[in-house]
């Protein structure tokens, strides 16, 4: 049976925050609710429950390990953070304590985005909004449009007419287009307020022409 989205939240919930995370790779960790809603989605529109799932840069693996609950066949994580890669593995021993699922269905794979060359069927990924290093944003657009078919993909609302000239460039359609206020932690040294709040978007982007 698969989980509800408030049951997916709270075990997303359990997860720790980010350990001093990296002002430079914008390592900011999507929050329990926010994830549990755009997955719930993603599984109810048929792209995660038996699908190959690719979560590119995942951090500490919040949204490949939510799509492991979620009975994707298989979730392949991509991060070359070695630190982050630590910390998503022991998230996945903490859910499997938490949920009583051995979630082997999902693995962490140490490298760049760049050199990965396999493909999913769908792409979930938080990827850094090119504030600190330009145009980051699209080159994960750019790898996630180049491995599947179906892309999930955060990004800020103010960068919304990029995203989407870029999609239909590339030959997908904006089918969803989802509008968070995303909490921002502070984590960094440099933040001054405990919580902090920017629009953020996630986008469903599938390859396909447009019907006349």
């Amino acid at each position: 049976m698969s989980l509800s989205k408030g049951r997916l939240a709270v075990l997303l919930s359990t997860l720790p925050p980010l350990q001093i995370p990296s002002v430079q790779e914008e390592q900011y960790q999507t929050d329990a609710e926010t994830a549990a809603e755009v997955l719930s989605l993603a599984m109810l529109l048929g792209d995660i429950t038996g699908k190959r799932v690719l979560d590119l840069g995942c951090g500490a693996g919040l949204l490949g390990l939510g799509a492991a609950l979620l009975d994707a066949r298989e979730v392949i994580a991509i991060e070359r953070d070695e630190r982050l890669i630590k910390a998503a593995e022991s998230n996945r021993l903490l859910l499997r304590e938490e949920a009583g699922r051995d979630l082997d269905n999902i693995r962490f794979v140490s490298q760049d985005i760049a050199a990965f060359s396999g493909r999913g069927d769908t792409v979930l990924q938080n990827p850094p909004f090119g504030t600190r290093v330009e145009h980051v944003d699209r080159a994960f657009l750019a790898k996630a449009f180049s491995v599947a078919d179906v892309v999930w993909s955060f990004h800020k609302e103010s960068t919304s007419g990029f995203v989407e000239r870029f999609a239909e460039d590339s030959g997908f359609l904006v089918t969803h287009h989802l509008s968070f206020d995303f909490p921002l932690k502070a984590t960094m040294r440099h933040h001054t307020r405990r919580i902090r709040r920017i629009g953020v978007g996630c986008w469903r982007l599938v390859r396909g022409t447009p019907v006349d």
